[in-house]
């Protein structure tokens, strides 16, 4: 009853769990204080502490609360079980069978084949409840993993969609942030532009070919006037791939007269155009070639065409 009710060390525990797998006769014992604690707990026969350890250490347990259960009916019906003085032989379940209601032996029989009946049809009708309680268990607990199965599959699902809101979100956010700042570059030139005096004077522009498109190897000329303070070059452009540009000048005599870095391409009437500008003095009288490169992802620069202009200073 001490191991029972929990009271034991693990070492007493382990020594006596030993002997019960071991010794039949053990076991036994135990099977007989399980039906005498049961018939206690039923008829309020325990201590105070022995009936919580009872409560916390055995009424957890489906198998011994439907013993408690099956008891409670017992007594409700008024049958009594005796009990032996020798507990550790006797079970007040075994009791059942020694009692005796009359001296006439046809009675006796007839009792004694009804209480026979009654008795092997509890536990089929133990196994019965056990197997409906075990089903019904399982079944809940497959309900409610199907349901946790649904439900996850709808958070993975919500948080996919949401991850690809966001991505959606993201890009859009990008191409819109690149859209502004092109706009804010484009009112930064016309603001520059419309700056500068408009008198035709201070500036000398041509628009420029490729050699392999209107004009090719022909170089254009370019009068800069005295007044001209800066020149400018339209370099049209036969593809527009590239989101920078890098334009280079060249003369036979100097290989860089002059570079500009992160050119941006813009549209005049059908043709994209990149445009140029220098001040005049960077240049004399003489023919120039121009070399436009495309600015790649990786940083690097490809060859995109080639210009030539011939500058006459007045």
């Amino acid at each position: 009853m001490q191991y029972l009710l929990g009271r034991l060390s693990d070492s007493e525990a382990a020594r006596f769990e030993e002997r019960y797998f071991a010794d039949d006769s053990v076991f036994d014992d135990v099977e007989i204080a399980e039906d005498e604690l049961i018939d206690a707990y039923v008829r309020n026969r325990l201590s105070v502490a022995d009936r919580k350890q009872f409560e916390t250490k055995l009424l957890g347990s489906e198998r011994i609360a439907e013993r408690v259960e099956f008891a409670r009916l017992l007594s409700k019906s008024g049958f009594s079980p005796p009990l032996s003085d020798e507990r550790a032989k006797v079970s007040w379940w075994r009791g059942l069978f020694n009692f005796s209601l009359t001296p006439n032996p046809a009675m006796s029989g007839a009792v004694a084949g009804v209480v026979c009946l009654i008795v092997l049809a509890i536990p089929g009708s133990l196994v019965w409840m056990q197997l409906r309680n075990e089903s019904t268990r399982l079944a809940s607990e497959r309900a409610a993993i199907e349901q946790q199965k649904q439900q996850l599959a709808q958070e993975i699902a919500d948080r996919q969609s949401k991850s690809n809101q966001l991505a959606t979100d993201l890009q859009s956010a990008k191409e819109q942030q690149e859209r502004l700042q092109q706009q804010l570059q484009a009112m930064a030139e016309q603001l520059a532009t419309t700056s500068r005096p408009s008198t035709v004077s201070t500036i000398a522009s041509t628009l420029l070919f490729s050699y392999s498109t209107r004009s090719p190897g022909l170089a254009s000329e370019l009068i800069v006037p005295p007044s001209a303070s800066t020149i400018e070059l339209k370099l049209a452009l036969e593809a527009d791939d590239y989101k920078f540009y890098q334009a280079t000048i060249k003369s036979a005599g100097n290989p860089n007269v002059f570079t500009k870095q992160r050119l941006r391409s813009r549209r005049s009437g059908e043709d994209r155009i990149i445009v140029l500008q220098f001040p005049s003095r960077s240049v004399s009288s003489g023919e120039y070639s121009i070399s436009v490169s495309g600015l790649t992802p990786s940083g690097t620069y490809d060859p995109v065409a080639d210009y030539r202009v011939r500058v006459s200073k007045k």
